[in-house]
């Protein structure tokens, strides 16, 4: 079975290939707004909200790797965070998880003091308890769904870019595969085994 750590290791990879180490504070908030934004769009379907909370995810986890962000820390970050969050969703009660994102994505943007590993290791949590929130995933479907938007942008095509540029922008190349019919599998499984479709 994957791991989150599994996940990093894969999105590390892929920016590794594109990009120097380098965090631009600039583009990386606009990528987590863009994805952010893309959840509420106007007919999004339960498909296109989860693959946008992927993306989310893969995002921060990019995010993680540029800023040096060792695996060890990660997964503490990640410990903390969800163990901090799972409290104050509980003393908040009908309060969706993905309305706490902008808070940490602001708290990336304007104050550096917070850290770059627990904002994103909290955006990471809230990504997946809206996940378990709004489609009942389990860890493991989770995980299935982020690996299964690691494999779509595994097939975008390579090209090394500046630490301003967002990689892949408006070429995604030949053989890119959208994570959709993954994704479809994913949540039609996680529905049957709940009794829900």
């Amino acid at each position: 079975m994957k791991t989150m750590i599994d996940v990093y290791r894969n999105v590390s990879a892929w920016n590794a290939a594109r990009y120097d180490q380098q965090l631009d504070l600039a583009l990386a908030t606009t990528l987590l707004c863009e994805e952010y934004d893309e959840h509420f769009e106007k007919g999004a379907l339960a498909v296109d909200k989860l693959d946008a909370l992927g993306d989310i995810s893969y995002v921060a986890l990019g995010i993680c790797w540029k800023a040096d962000i060792s695996e060890e820390l990660l997964v503490q970050k990640l410990t903390y965070w969800q163990d901090y969050l799972v409290d104050a969703l509980n003393s908040l009660p009908g309060l969706a998880p993905i309305f706490l994102i902008p808070g940490f994505v602001s708290s990336f943007a304007y104050d550096m003091e917070f850290g770059v590993s627990d904002s994103m290791a909290a955006i990471l949590n809230l990504c997946y308890f809206q996940a378990a929130y709004s489609y009942k995933l389990t860890t493991q479907d989770w995980l299935a769904a982020l690996t299964a938007v690691c494999k779509s942008n595994d097939s975008k095509s390579i090209m090394k870019v500046e630490a301003n540029v967002k990689a892949n922008a408006g070429n995604k190349g030949p053989n890119y595969v959208p994570p959709t019919a993954d994704l479809v599998r994913i949540l039609n499984a996680c529905l049957a085994k709940k009794g829900l479709n």
